[in-house]
């Protein structure tokens, strides 16, 4: 479960009960329930009693959602009873990777376009459904934000229009009516008259590629699900399943016709969610196959229900491997948030991790000052332009130095062409060492070899001499 997600620790219902008085009507619980797991963590089972077994069935998801999302986030929520009911926890930690990857764009927008220091922040949400879930809980946790939306069930568009009216977020969130795609051109896009900039996009598309696959998937669980799956089969089944459907929207097997198209001036992070490891492994074998080596892989944990998401991009527009504000803190039972790569991957997970956007040295420095040498050093190399990144930790527990360089001017072969091959002079005097890390972020880029040969030089020059 994301680090700030506010379900990490157990949910009392009686609290809850009294904050939302619907949700007591429908059923007592005994036991608290937790949505964040540990491996450790024994998880108590949970007794309920409803006035009848007909309306725990139908109505114990529903009000529960909007029990979370009125205390939570001041949300009003209304659901048909033969529609999804989003579990909020999981939805929640969609969001919140989302968040993480506009702070990364927003951080990093100013240094590729100077002086253009933040734009308006747009997000697309594929398939909305009937609870307008992501953008309700976006729109909430970031109050500049704006949505565009789709939908093409007519009872769920018909429903998400409700709830954003009910939510007075009609001027920050559209949502587009769309016909289904008959010609497998991939998912649509929202069009209007004017175009639309946006950052990021939201999918969580249908898991299964046909009713037998459904009974197939619930007769292999171990467990018995907590509560009965409402879907209707436009939610739960496309061609293809969630590989195809996603695979779609990968750019080369975008649809060309300019009503799909979107003109942006900045950044763009494609994401979805996938409901299945083997959807993960099908999706990046899309990406090595288009030759997409910019992309994420996170995972999401609520109690014993487990989702991926996946995210790509296009352009040079890089994510931190780990949240890098969060590099220092430990918190007990949640780790390190992690943005493009899953933190401590199952084998399989592991082989499907994108390179990694963040590397570290270990430094052994004398008694001359850290940044000072590192400053000499990136002084030495030519073209290579650099200002501290103050906004990077704001707690001043780490110094960061933002960098640009546009070709190799530091390697051995570029400096035998410019003649400027120098050598060190043995000191046999005998000094302090004190060992340092260095964390080296790609930021924006898009040759790896470019990054990974700069960082490993400026390594290579602390660790020598001090960076003489």
């Amino acid at each position: 479960m994301h680090s700030r997600n506010v379900y990490t620790s157990l949910l009392d219902f009686e609290v809850l009960a009294r904050s939302y008085p619907p949700l007591s009507q429908q059923f007592v619980v005994h036991t608290p329930i937790y949505f964040y797991h540990a491996p450790d963590l024994q998880l108590p089972s949970v007794s309920a009693v409803a006035p009848s077994t007909s309306t725990m069935t139908l109505h114990r998801g529903p009000c529960l959602t909007q029990a979370l999302l009125k205390r939570d986030f001041g949300l009003e929520l209304q659901l048909p009873k033969d529609r999804l009911c989003p579990p909020v926890p999981n939805r929640l930690n969609y969001v919140l990777w989302i968040q993480d990857i506009v702070t990364e764009l927003q951080r990093t927008l100013p240094i590729v376009f100077r002086g253009r220091t933040t734009c308006t922040v747009r997000g697309l949400d594929i398939g909305t459904g009937a609870s307008a879930i992501y953008p309700l809980l976006a729109c909430s946790l970031e109050p500049t934000w704006m949505f565009s939306a789709t939908e093409l069930d007519d009872l769920s568009y018909a429903h998400a229009q409700r709830n954003i009216r009910a939510n007075r977020l009609s001027d920050r969130i559209y949502v587009v009516r769309v016909e289904a795609d008959t010609n497998e051109d991939g998912p649509h896009t929202p069009t209007t008259k004017d175009e639309i900039e946006i950052q990021f996009t939201m999918c969580n598309p249908p898991f299964y590629s046909s009713a037998a696959e459904i009974t197939d998937s619930e007769a292999r669980k171990e467990r018995s699900p907590f509560g009965v799956c409402t879907g209707a089969p436009v939610e739960m089944i496309t061609p293809g399943g969630e590989v195809h459907f996603v695979s779609a929207m990968v750019p080369d097997k975008q649809p060309t016709t300019s009503s799909r198209k979107f003109s942006y001036l900045g950044p763009r992070w494609y994401t979805s969610m996938l409901g299945q490891m083997g959807s993960v492994v099908e999706v990046v074998r899309v990406f090595k196959e288009l030759g997409i080596t910019n992309y994420a892989i996170t995972e999401f944990v609520q109690g014993q229900t487990r989702r991926w998401a996946v995210g790509w991009c296009v352009d040079g527009w890089r994510l931190s491997d780990v949240d890098p504000c969060a590099l220092h803190i430990s918190i007990l039972l949640i780790p390190v948030q992690n943005i493009a790569r899953i933190a401590n991957p199952n084998p399989t997970l592991q082989r499907l991790l994108p390179p990694r956007n963040t590397l570290k040295f270990d430094i052994v420095m004398g008694e001359n000052d850290a940044l000072g040498c590192l400053e000499k050093v990136l002084r030495s190399v030519e073209d290579a332009t650099f200002t501290p990144d103050d906004g990077a930790n704001p707690e001043g527990s780490l110094s960061s130095y933002v960098v640009s360089v546009t070709c190799d001017t530091w390697s051995r072969g570029a400096r035998r062409k410019r003649k400027r091959q120098q050598e060190k002079a043995a000191n046999g005097n005998v000094v302090n060492r004190n060992r340092i890390q260095m964390d080296v972020q790609w930021l924006y880029g898009k040759e790896r070899s470019l990054f990974e040969s700069f960082a490993s030089h400026v390594a290579r020059k602390l660790n020598s001499d001090d960076g003489g």
